[in-house]
């Protein structure tokens, strides 16, 4: 796979790939580190869902404020990013459902240039 980095420093970095579109839904691999550990799973959107995200990622970045909780509809694991104060956003979440084998739950800081990333890879079309 050919993952798009949106975000990679020494010591993080979170990737995401738009697999597929089929049936109103989006899926997409997500790849995260955070310090010494790592995770990859697949995330399954609604368009519609799609659609809001993108809404709140542009007001995010004009007001830098505010957040979003990304969600995959088929488990319980999420991506959150929150501004933090100034430029910083909390990035954190769970990185494969709870029912998996494996699952990593994680955070760490970044600044708002991982938005416009974020966007273009979510992107569905």
């Amino acid at each position: 796979m050919n993952d798009i980095i949106i975000y990679d420093t020494d010591s993080s970095e979170i990737s995401i790939e738009h697999l597929y579109t089929i049936g109103g839904y989006a899926t997409y691999h997500i790849s995260v580190r955070s310090g010494d550990f790592s995770g990859k799973s697949n995330f399954c959107c609604s368009i519609e869902t799609i659609n809001s995200y993108m809404k709140q990622i542009d007001e995010m970045y004009t007001k830098l404020s505010g957040g979003i909780f990304i969600a995959d509809c088929e488990s319980d694991a999420y991506i959150e990013f929150n501004f933090k104060g100034g430029r910083s956003i909390w990035v954190s979440g769970q990185i494969g459902g709870s029912h998996e084998a494996h699952i990593m739950r994680f955070e760490f800081m970044a600044d708002q240039i991982i938005l416009p990333g974020l966007k273009r890879t979510l992107s569905y079309k």
